[in-house]
């Protein structure tokens, strides 16, 4: 059995090996550039990243 990571989705050989797996390489997030926000439209406000949770780095 694998589990995993809650972040990136990479198999790992035990629960807390998956729960470190990218709480030990953080880098900027490729979706949102690190920003932690993605940019609304004319009439939508800013949102969190829904790929780092607003945090910026994954």
């Amino acid at each position: 059995m694998t589990y995993a990571c809650p972040h990136c989705g990479k198999p790992c050989l035990t629960e807390k090996e998956a729960a470190a797996h990218c709480a030990s390489s953080k880098r900027p997030c490729p979706t949102c550039n690190g920003k932690g926000q993605i940019t609304g439209g004319l009439f939508e406000p800013n949102r969190a990243c829904p790929t780092c949770k607003g945090a910026g780095v994954v």
